[in-house]
């Protein structure tokens, strides 16, 4: 393959969290470390648009507890696996969400145990496993007279370790991250009548992760060539800010069941500051990105099941570049002081998300769950290097595939839901060079990675299991 300076953009990656607009530039496999609360339409790839999901929509805008009725009490034990020996995790939320017809609140808690991959080319040789702590919480109120309702949500992360982030230091001893991630919410919810409902929401998201990584040196000490080991540890630190407002709009077509629906949402995001990675060969490179989606979807909802359609278009612009450490020297001798551009990347994506969905009920004692989403991501670099005084363009583009299925039974005091997704068409890639292949991986943080060689793919399929167990507060 080309050899070519790249970014990764990540943003906490799940099914279908559409207020965050995930980046990416490389097809990488990615697992659901961040996707925690439970979902009626997770077996239905997702579906969202056309489709209302009463027990996930206000975990993510939390005005939509109206549509809680009375609530449950919820606990969602989960794993995802990446073949290969790649990653995994296993995580064990717990939650609530209640409402009493004025007033709706929910809340969620989670313990996650992420284990890294087995990267045989990597000297990483303490533990492998990671604990991590979320916590999740909104209250709202409905307007009674306006049929409008407001809310209010924030979400908390206390990480010791975020997917592959030691796959991007591949000659290190040790890799210990330590962060946080908060996540503010509040929005608007109107229903004009049953189906027909508008929303709109802001968030701020903010990233501050520390990677301590630690090196081996060789030094001699005497003439007698005696040599020994020097262990050294240097700090990076990555950081990012997003601001985002996401809008939607569904309305009832007839008396049969139909129904269509619009989303409109942007993301401005700001990292000023991201890690020197091994794979980087241009240290510090700050940047911001603009994100949208345009989306349409179409359902149709009777007694006998559900079934829709979501089609969203997701331009993207991102502008990163390269500061100098100390004064350098381009080709043409020109001098670069400290501080000036030394690398300028403009990103253009044009990516396109289709998903279809589809639930089969059975007397409405079990129901099964189909889905499929295809995400076709395509994106033109245009990059200038002030050393070399050149130009290179790039243009790349690939399709990710999701499956997904489940089945929900309603047992007499509570409800259990079984629900599994397969993602293909990515992969786990890194970069060819004289010592083997050093691999790069896709987390919630944005990377700004320049790969000193030719990019290398290993394929990989991420397998997700979700077991939700819902006991109502009637």
């Amino acid at each position: 393959m080309k050899k070519f300076i790249i970014i990764v953009l990540i943003i906490i990656p799940t099914l279908a969290f559409s207020q965050l607009i995930g980046i990416k530039s490389v097809p990488l496999a990615t697992g659901d470390q961040f996707n925690l609360y439970p979902a009626l339409n997770y077996g239905m790839a997702g579906l969202t648009i056309a489709v209302d999901d009463s027990l996930n929509d206000a975990f993510h805008n939390p005005a939509k507890g109206d549509f809680i009725t009375n609530g449950n009490i919820f606990t969602l034990p989960y794993f995802y696996t990446i073949t290969n020996d790649l990653g995994s995790a296993q995580n064990f939320p717990i939650g609530f969400n209640y409402s009493n017809g004025t007033w709706f609140s929910g809340g969620a808690f989670s313990l996650q145990q992420l284990k890294r991959s087995d990267d045989n080319n990597s000297l990483v040789d303490l533990d492998d496993s990671n604990t991590n702590l979320y916590l999740h919480g909104f209250l709202g109120k409905k307007l009674e007279t306006s049929g409008t309702a407001i809310g209010i949500g924030i979400s908390v992360a206390k990480l010791k370790g975020v997917d592959g982030v030691d796959l991007l230091y591949a000659n290190s001893t040790n890799v210990e991250q330590s962060g946080e991630v908060i996540d503010g919410r509040i929005g608007i919810f109107k229903e004009f009548s049953k189906g027909q409902h508008f929303e709109i929401m802001g968030l701020y998201h903010y990233l501050n992760m520390r990677h301590d990584v630690s090196y081996r040196n060789w030094i001699w000490v005497d003439d007698l060539m005696h040599d020994a080991i020097q262990e050294n540890v240097v700090r990076n630190e990555d950081k990012s800010e997003t601001y985002g407002v996401h809008l939607g709009y569904t309305h009832p077509l007839g008396s049969h069941g139909w129904r269509v629906g619009a989303i409109v949402t942007g993301n401005w995001k700001s990292h000023p500051k991201l890690p020197n990675y091994e794979l980087q060969n241009i240290p510090r490179d700050p940047g911001d990105t603009d994100a949208y989606n345009i989306g349409f979807g179409i359902s149709n909802e009777k007694t006998s099941g559900v079934f829709g359609f979501d089609v969203i278009y997701e331009p993207i612009w991102s502008h990163t570049w390269a500061d100098a450490g100390e004064p350098v020297t381009s080709a043409s001798g020109r001098i670069i002081n400290s501080g000036e551009v030394t690398v300028d990347n403009d990103f253009e994506f044009s990516n396109i998300i289709m998903r279809f969905g589809l639930k089969k009920n059975n007397n409405k004692k079990a129901s099964f769950q189909f889905g499929v989403q295809a995400r076709a991501i395509s994106y033109e670099l245009d990059q200038y290097n002030f050393i070399e005084e050149r130009q290179r363009d790039l243009i790349e583009d690939w399709v990710e595939f999701t499956v997904a299925w489940g089945w929900i039974i309603n047992f007499t005091d509570f409800k259990f839901l079984y629900q599994g997704s397969l993602l293909a068409g990515a992969g786990r890639p890194g970069v060819a060079n004289n010592f083997g292949i050093m691999p790069a991986s896709d987390t919630s943080a944005d990377y700004i990675v320049a790969p000193s060689g030719s990019l290398t793919l290993e394929d990989a399929y991420v397998f997700t299991h979700r077991f939700t167990f819902l006991i109502p507060l009637d």
